[in-house]
């Protein structure tokens, strides 16, 4: 009788192990499933209540893909391939990997905000960033604009949305920060503009030239990750005009 009792309280104590091991499985998921939500790797869709779901609601995660990243580790690339046309030998510019100013792109990719040139393409252009991207101090943009022969005002801007709602951003002005692709004797005076390129454009003739753009992080913003960037085209509601185009080839993030 004293046999059968041992045997049954070591029975419940294997038993009582087996759940305590599952329980504490399922607390550790739950635990790295919040931690990749509140760093921004997954993402809930709206609507889904965390706390208190919904039991008919079917909840949604969205595990975007990883980016590209280059020979030298500490730049990491962020396609344009969902906003932008294919382009390849503009400026003599092939499409694929290429280093500039010191700075790797991957181009081959372009895309353009409206203009006279453009009256269709959109007012803004929104970048998803891929969630593998962590602690940016930097982000390089290849750019020019169009349509701007002249022109010296401000007509747009760069957001740089995180995670945790924060944003940064950057004004765009003709003459400062950014020029017409044909503007090649032109000079930028804005500390953070390095001209990138020159080449000749389609027409063999005319010489254009591309610029970087570099928006600095600053250390406080790094603990959220960057996940859009917004490149808004103002040139209607600042100039009343559909010019000057922003001409975005590539954007490149420095760890």
């Amino acid at each position: 009788m004293a046999s059968q009792e041992s045997s049954g309280h070591v029975k419940a104590a294997i038993i009582g192990g087996i759940c305590a091991i599952i329980a504490a499985c399922i607390g550790g998921v739950f635990l790295i499933l919040n931690t990749l939500v509140s760093n921004g790797f997954i993402e809930i869709e709206p609507g889904v209540q965390a706390g208190n779901p919904d039991p008919t609601a079917t909840a949604v995660v969205v595990i975007t893909a990883t980016s590209s990243e280059s020979a030298t580790s500490k730049y990491r690339f962020v396609s344009l391939n969902n906003v932008g046309k294919f382009e390849s030998g503009n400026l003599g510019l092939e499409a694929g990997t290429v280093t500039l100013a010191e700075v790797d792109f991957e181009i081959g990719w372009l895309a353009t905000t409206h203009s006279s040139g453009d009256p269709d393409n959109p007012e803004m252009i929104t970048i998803d960033v891929p969630r593998d991207i962590r602690n940016a101090s930097k982000v390089h943009f290849l750019l020019q604009a169009s349509w701007a022969v002249g022109q010296t005002q401000e007509f747009g801007s760069i957001y740089l949305v995180f995670a945790d709602g924060n944003t940064l951003s950057e004004p765009l002005i003709v003459g400062y920060n950014i020029r017409d692709w044909s503007q090649v004797n032109t000079l930028l005076s804005a500390p953070n503009v390095q001209q990138a390129w020159t080449g000749s454009g389609w027409d063999g003739r005319t010489e254009g030239v591309v610029d970087i753009l570099t928006i600095d992080v600053p250390s406080d913003y790094r603990q959220s990750a960057i996940v859009q960037i917004e490149i808004r085209d103002e040139s209607l509601e600042k100039l009343n005009s559909s010019n000057p185009g922003i001409h975005l080839w590539a954007v490149t993030m420095e760890q």
